[in-house]
């Protein structure tokens, strides 16, 4: 992109180059829940998306420094940035071939034993299916699995949110005061450092308890908090004070959301499809986010806060996140408390999944069902205990 010399050349360009970056998130989200124990994943998850945390409170910093490049080498200031950051990226994913292996089983670095024990480990955790065959039955499961469909809502609340604010938050805190450029991009540093923190913390907590919902529903209700703190007061104090308050919610908001959809699905590929779903919705969101903030409602003459729309816009996409965190902890509690009623306790990871045992098919209502179905249950599995 920073090679283009024409508008047509651009705009294709970062089509492909959205297309390209689309698989990245769930793809890495997907990936290590083929590595860890769902007790495991949300400190792993956390450390990878602080990454993008800090990348919101640096990223606008180091566009702005590039941009001082303009006419060196005779290219613009904006083709600068594409091409320093283009290279940076070129070169990690190069080295990714060599870092990065598929899964446990072909992973070069463990020895035959290492790779049992983590088989083991994830079979005990999830029961049976963490991999099974692929069949289309399994992937209609992903598609139609309400579970998938309530997450996809879940998720695009505070994806709405980080988009919002990775977008329009140094224009939010220069329409605090009279700020410079420079002046603004710094101040919108603090809150995605603490956020950094929120982040770290809350997925080490989350993964302490092995509780998720709980988490969400916190988060959101103060980012509802901050976007209403924005949509009445005129202080520049107070206003600065919300954009703290919002940044710091929404960050643990989606690593844990990604981490409590991987968390409950257990076939390897119904979780496959559910996560891209998820995250498809979770992308729609920067287009919410654009036509929200409008640059008109800057600058308001009626008396109104700036971008009056868009916070009102953000705080019902934090709102959609709590709602459907409640909706999803009561209709899997419910689902947990039906099965431990019916079949008994989950269970340990001692006990072994002897499926061509009559009775173990008899204790777990299997019957009926071939080797292969039953391998590819997955959360479908009444042993399969949901994550709250």
């Amino acid at each position: 992109m920073g090679l283009v010399t024409n508008y047509e050349g651009l705009v294709s360009l970062r089509f492909l180059l959205g297309a390209a970056e689309a698989g990245l998130f769930p793809g890495l989200n997907f990936y290590l829940n083929g590595w860890y124990r769902r007790e495991e994943l949300a400190k792993r998850t956390s450390i990878f998306f602080g990454g993008a945390v800090l990348a919101g409170a640096f990223g606008g910093i180091f566009g702005w420094a590039l941009g001082h490049m303009d006419g060196i080498g005779g290219k613009a200031g904006w083709a600068w940035i594409f091409i320093i950051e283009g290279l940076i990226t070129f070169v990690c994913g190069v080295l990714s071939f060599w870092l990065i292996y598929d899964w446990p089983d072909r992973a070069r670095f463990l020895t035959d034993m290492e790779r049992e024990v983590v088989h083991y480990r994830l079979k005990a955790d999830s029961g049976l299916g963490t991999q099974g065959k692929f069949s289309w039955k399994t992937i209609r499961r992903g598609f139609t699995d309400w579970k998938t469909w309530v997450f996809m809502l879940n998720y695009l609340g505070p994806a709405q949110c980080i988009y919002s604010q990775s977008m329009f938050a140094p224009s939010i805190v220069a329409s605090l005061g009279t700020w410079t450029r420079p002046q603004s991009l710094l101040l919108s540093v603090p809150p995605y450092v603490i956020a950094f923190g929120t982040t770290l913390g809350t997925a080490w907590v989350s993964d302490k308890m092995l509780k998720r919902g709980i988490f969400n529903m916190f988060w959101g209700t103060l980012a509802v908090v901050g976007y209403i703190i924005l949509m009445v007061t005129h202080n520049a104090g107070a206003k600065y004070f919300a954009v703290f308050f919002t940044t710091l919610s929404i960050a643990p908001m989606i690593s844990n959301t990604i981490v409590w959809c991987g968390n409950n699905f257990g076939s390897h590929y119904k979780k496959a499809v559910a996560m891209g779903m998820v995250f498809s919705s979770g992308n729609s969101g920067g287009i919410w986010a654009a036509l929200a903030y409008r640059s008109k409602d800057a600058k308001p003459t009626n008396g109104q806060v700036p971008y009056l729309p868009g916070h009102a816009t953000a705080m019902a996409f934090a709102a959609a996140n709590v709602i459907t965190s409640v909706i999803l902890w009561f209709f899997m509690r419910r689902e947990n408390m039906r099965r431990e009623r019916e079949y008994g306790p989950a269970p340990g990871p001692e006990e072994p999944h002897n499926i061509d045992d009559p009775a173990y098919r008899a204790k777990w209502g299997l019957e009926g069902l071939t080797r292969d179905e039953i391998l590819n249950l997955g959360d479908d599995h009444p042993a399969f205990r949901f994550i709250l």
